[in-house]
């Protein structure tokens, strides 16, 4: 899937979305998110839709006035692999990197135990 790259505005929509369990309105997402004002929010809505980030779930009334509400077509796992390296030897150096910027024990600690836990994922 070969998506065009977001604004931080763009995500911060979008984030929104994928926090909600249902579609949402552009009133709601500036709600939710009190940084975001609306031409923000409509203007990001619009782009999200054009680059296939969202589609229009619904329309529903808001009041007296039909309106649109929107859910991700991207989910946020499916984003965050968009910026992964595709070979093996390319994702050792990633991880190797972040590894060594890594100051505290105790991320290792958490990096750790997400491991053990995809890997017993496996197993089972």
């Amino acid at each position: 899937m070969k998506l065009k790259k977001l604004t931080n505005k763009e995500l911060d929509v979008l984030r929104v979305l994928w926090d909600s369990e249902d579609p949402l309105l552009a009133s709601e997402i500036y709600k939710i998110d009190p940084s975001l004002n609306s031409n923000t929010v409509q203007a990001a809505l619009r782009n999200l839709t054009k680059k296939g980030y969202i589609k229009v779930a619904d329309i529903v009334y808001s009041g007296t006035v039909l309106s649109r509400r929107y859910s991700p077509v991207v989910t946020q796992p499916e984003y965050v692999k968009m910026f992964f390296p595709a070979t093996p030897e390319e994702k050792d150096a990633l991880l190797e990197g972040f590894i060594m910027d890594i100051d505290e024990t105790s991320e290792l600690d958490s990096i750790q135990k997400m491991i053990d836990n995809r890997r017993a994922e496996l197993k089972a």
